[in-house]
């Protein structure tokens, strides 16, 4: 009897030990000035692929493919798919008003916070023109909601449809606001809608009219970035331009103006830095190695936040463009959080009857595999090496699909594709047999949205595969 008190002892305070180690970790990532990167097995954010973020004040609301994680200063809360009223959908926009949380979803129109548990707004209970948010924004006490077959604003009762130009696909592709006007982005330009849902184009000094990705307003100004590049309207009309060819990529995510005219561009090839002499510089995400998707970007709670589409969520003590230099910003990084893997949001499915297809060799420091120790029931990613093709003999699964990932990755994911995704392989198959090319090549083509991205050798590759019957 005596000798098992120690014992008794022991186990409380081991429980005791362990638990302020957690805390302690917890305190580390939530609570450190430095540049931290959150990821889902290091500190409970729901999805390292994050599509849109929003400034709640005490927290920082995350929008993901998986579902909605609020930051908190100290500790992380989060709401999956299907989760406590949750839609069973992907979280694509977010916006706050009035102090609560508004969702956007890819199939179950919008949802709001309402204690900790979610009500669920669709086309029948608004009057949403689709249930397929793309955007979000807030004028005034109003809502607006972007989704892909049309504009309209939530007054608390009902939506109100806000009718673009007939000529205009009905597709929103992002909203930014201030306090006198919403600016819209389309396909085919972009628009200004007033307080009294006036919509008028903004001339954009690009012609004809282009597809444009992303918009912000600050202080009057107005900001467009897409396949021509970026461009800044002044109150005064005076317009600004960085050219497609100051950018590594023509896809733009997120636009964030800072100090002195700059403003930093969130693209499909990492973070860059518009600096209003004409310049453009590369902005180094620390923790991150090699381009990654900057999808969302934000200022909440002293700090400035950086979404990416693969690597978790960054935080910086401050934003690139506003005092620090970005390389001074490198240098700040913390030590990489134990255990944070990154997980890429990209399946390549296994070939029909390869249960367990073979596995490349192990992968970089910067982009180790995905553990197997979390049991989401998803298809793991697994990266096949090609050797050199010949091109009378190529098939989908073993030659087609590795390449088009990896060359077509930062645009194509889901959430963000143009037109299609890539994760599914029934689907990129069923529109190449049904193109037969031709849709492809014209974006291939000079003046296509993918103009100069795709390389001719992968082009001629497609061709080949095409003609020799497209063989799975």
């Amino acid at each position: 009897m005596n000798r098992s008190r120690p014992l008794r002892w022991l186990l409380p305070l081991a429980a005791l030990v362990a638990g302020l180690l957690v805390v302690g970790e917890g305190w580390r990532l939530l609570g450190q000035p430095a540049a931290v990167r959150f990821a889902r097995t290091n500190s409970g954010l729901v999805d390292n692929y994050l599509q849109a973020m929003a400034d709640l004040g005490e927290a920082l609301v995350v929008a993901t493919p998986s579902g909605v994680t609020l930051v908190r200063p100290d500790r992380l809360e989060s709401w999956r798919r299907g989760e406590r009223g949750f839609p069973d959908a992907a979280a694509r926009a977010v916006a706050v008003l009035g102090g609560q949380v508004w969702v956007g979803t890819h199939g179950h129109g919008l949802a709001r916070l309402e204690g900790d548990r979610w009500r669920t707004f669709s086309q029948n209970d608004l009057g949403l023109p689709d249930n397929f948010v793309e955007a979000l924004a807030v004028l005034g006490n109003r809502l607006f909601v972007g989704t892909r077959e049309g504009l309209c604003a939530y007054n608390g009762l009902l939506c109100e449809p806000i009718p673009l130009p007939k000529a205009v696909p009905p597709a929103i592709r992002s909203l930014a606001a201030d306090g006198a006007q919403v600016i819209v982005a389309t396909a085919l330009g972009a628009f200004r809608v007033t307080t009294t849902n006036a919509v008028t184009p903004i001339n954009l000094g690009v012609y004809p009219e282009p597809a444009v990705d992303a918009v912000a307003i600050e202080n009057g100004a107005i900001f467009a970035a897409g396949e021509f590049g970026l461009v800044a309207i002044a109150p005064d009309g005076r317009r600004q331009t960085w050219g497609r060819d100051r950018f590594p990529t023509s896809r733009f995510h997120a636009l964030w103006p800072t100090v002195g005219g700059n403003v930093l561009c969130g693209t499909a090839r990492g973070l860059f830095l518009a600096r209003a002499g004409g310049a453009v510089e590369e902005v180094p995400l620390p923790e991150v190695a090699g381009p990654v998707p900057v999808m969302a970007l934000a200022r909440s709670a002293g700090a400035f936040w950086i979404g990416t589409g693969g690597m978790g969520l960054l935080r910086l003590p401050s934003e690139p463009g506003a005092g620090a230099t970005p390389a001074a910003l490198a240098g700040t990084a913390a030590s990489p959080p134990t255990g944070g893997v990154p997980l890429r949001d990209v399946v390549i499915f296994s070939p029909p009857g390869l249960a367990n297809p073979p596995r490349a060799a192990a992968p970089s420091e910067g982009n180790p595999p995905s553990s197997g120790g979390e049991s989401s029931g998803r298809v793991r990613p697994h990266w096949t090496m090609t050797k050199k093709q010949r091109m009378t003999n190529l098939s989908f699964y073993k030659d087609i699909l590795p390449v088009m990932v990896k060359e077509c990755l930062p645009c194509h994911t889901t959430g963000t594709g143009k037109y299609f995704p890539l994760n599914d392989p029934v689907v990129v198959l069923a529109y190449f047999r049904k193109a037969k090319l031709d849709r492809f090549l014209s974006f291939c083509d000079v003046g296509g949205g993918m103009a100069g991205q795709v390389d001719p050798n992968t082009i001629k590759m497609l061709q080949m595969w095409m003609m020799f019957g497209a063989k799975e």
